[in-house]
């Protein structure tokens, strides 16, 4: 577990935006503020920021997993506004890339 950096979660509406390490110690947060985002969505989609982050451990994977199980159970879809390589690696080396439409731009 990497705790070298802090982490901050927040929600913008329908995005939600994941900064620092986004490891165990985050983990309750990034999922109350997806549950939050997708319950509610006006817009038919939730997005993901993943522009400030600088850590992606498992804790975020999962995270990432649970939030396109809930979005598509509530009919909306998914989006991730990519984040440094390092952590667009991490979700690719898991296999999830797929799960995901991902932003081309604002």
């Amino acid at each position: 577990m990497n705790m070298g950096e802090a982490f901050a979660v927040h929600t913008l509406g329908s995005t939600v935006v994941l900064s620092g390490d986004i490891d165990t110690a985050a983990r309750s947060s990034v999922l109350e503020a997806l549950a939050d985002a997708v319950r509610d969505c006006t817009t038919g989609r939730v997005v993901i920021d993943l522009a400030s982050a600088t850590f992606f451990g498992s804790d975020g994977v999962n995270a990432l997993v649970h939030a396109q199980h809930a979005t598509q159970a509530a009919g909306l879809v998914l989006e991730l506004r990519p984040g440094p390589p390092n952590i667009m690696r991490t979700i690719d080396v898991a296999g999830l890339d797929f799960l995901f439409r991902h932003e081309v731009g604002d």
